[in-house]
């Protein structure tokens, strides 16, 4: 992987947080570690998972959400029984997943914390409700008033 580089897709969303995350200290550093980056933006509900399944096809070998916890939901559930890695730049409104993880909220350093990263595997969770709608989940699944 090292002699093409890494080729990333990340995932933004216009409406998460304060109106999207802004990528132009992250572009950078990613470029200066050797990473291929496309930057492809969310439309609407559900297209993350859309996006994330079109660069697990195109052959992409991370998929980065660069935005909150909604859309990090979306592309785990694209990428679910696929071997593409997911990264996280943080862009949404509480970023828990970025949190728990120990990913820093300023998002050069996120950048920098990305390119080193060691692969590793964690759980996937997945709630069905009467057998139909499977949806899976990385933290925390909610139903109703959560």
């Amino acid at each position: 992987m090292a002699d093409r580089g890494v080729r990333a897709c990340l995932i933004t969303n216009p409406r998460s947080g304060r109106g999207g995350v802004d990528l132009s200290t992250v572009l950078p550093v990613l470029q200066a570690h050797g990473w291929h980056a496309v930057v492809r933006a969310k439309q609407h509900g559900g297209h993350a998972t859309e996006l994330a399944r079109d660069a697990a096809r195109d052959g992409f070998d991370v998929v980065v959400n660069c935005a909150g916890d909604g859309t990090l939901n979306e592309i785990a559930n694209g990428l679910a029984g696929t071997d593409v890695a997911v990264g996280t730049i943080p862009g949404g409104t509480a970023n828990l997943w970025a949190h728990e993880v120990g990913i820093s909220q300023r998002l050069d350093v996120a950048a920098l914390q990305l390119v080193g990263a060691e692969r590793r595997r964690v759980d996937l969770g997945r709630v069905t409700i009467n057998g139909r709608h499977g949806r899976y989940f990385v933290l925390m699944a909610g139903l109703g008033f959560d």
